[in-house]
């Protein structure tokens, strides 16, 4: 059946040099009844600007074929697939991307651009960063619900203690991702407030979309901008101010201690008036 179907490709291709051709099939862990939808894309600035195009596959053997007239030599093209479980798709439905991407057409053909799906993936990746690493920590988001006009959703929180740093075990998608400093140690993001703490988003010509499962390791790097707060910069996130004796007089001794150095202290009267 793909012996023949590779011919009569090869007749199109002679017949029709406008046209360019994508084939390939998909490998999944375990079995599957559900359709499977294969995306290919190329040349993009941002996601805007990106032309996508789009085929189904069929199980058993979800085999695939991309057949359009602007599927031409010498652009970058990527393929990624997705088993949906439902509208939206969740976290952890198989998904994957072809190894060899971006690729190439010669001649108006390219086969064998065989994609592996799975429920989980991994990233990797470079953190520049001023401060400690070892408050680094990098929080997943599903990209799937912003097809239905949403938010994306959240999958997790995970520890990163040096530059260089690997993730295994994340539920497979298209994600978006953000690195940042964990200062007052409460396990949340805080970018607003009294105390903002360092953030940075991952940035590609996707608009930061990254596909984890199937296929090679996401490489995800993050780089802490000038225009982030450093923690040297930051303001104590708790101190204790105590004073003995208390009542007093004519003297008293002030203890301030806490996470961090107050930038400095002044001390006012009743009246307002600045004594020390």
């Amino acid at each position: 059946m793909k012996k023949t179907i590779f011919i009569l490709v090869l007749c199109f291709v002679i017949s029709s040099v406008n046209a360019g051709i994508i084939m390939g099939s998909l490998n999944l862990e375990g079995t599957s009844a559900d359709t499977a939808y294969v995306f290919a894309f190329h040349d993009f600035t941002t996601i805007m600007d990106t032309t996508f195009f789009m085929e189904t596959a069929a199980p058993p053997d979800y085999d695939y074929i991309f057949d359009d007239p602007g599927l031409i030599d010498g652009y970058d093209f990527s393929v990624m697939a997705l088993i949906p479980s439902g509208l939206p798709p969740v976290s952890g439905d198989p998904a994957g991307k072809y190894p060899g991407n971006p690729f190439q057409i010669t001649g108006g053909l390219i086969s064998g651009v065989d994609v592996e799906l799975a429920v989980s993936g991994g990233i990797e990746g470079h953190i520049t960063y001023e401060g400690s690493m070892d408050s680094i920590k990098i929080d997943i988001y599903s990209q799937y619900p912003v097809l239905l006009g949403g938010a994306p959703s959240y999958d997790g929180t995970w520890a990163v203690s040096d530059s260089y740093y690997t993730i295994d075990s994340i539920p497979s998608g298209a994600k978006v991702m953000i690195a940042w400093s964990d200062i007052n140690g409460n396990g949340l993001c805080d970018t607003a407030g009294y105390t903002p703490e360092p953030y940075i988003w991952h940035f590609n010509d996707l608009d930061g979309i990254v596909v984890v499962g199937g296929g090679p390791t996401s490489v995800v790097d993050f780089d802490f901008t000038a225009d982030i707060v450093h923690e040297n910069d930051r303001r104590p996130a708790a101190f204790i101010v105590k004073c003995f004796p208390n009542p007093f007089n004519s003297t008293v001794s002030i203890l301030v201690a806490g996470e961090g150095k107050p930038e400095s202290v002044k001390i006012f009267d009743v009246t307002g008036r600045e004594v020390f």
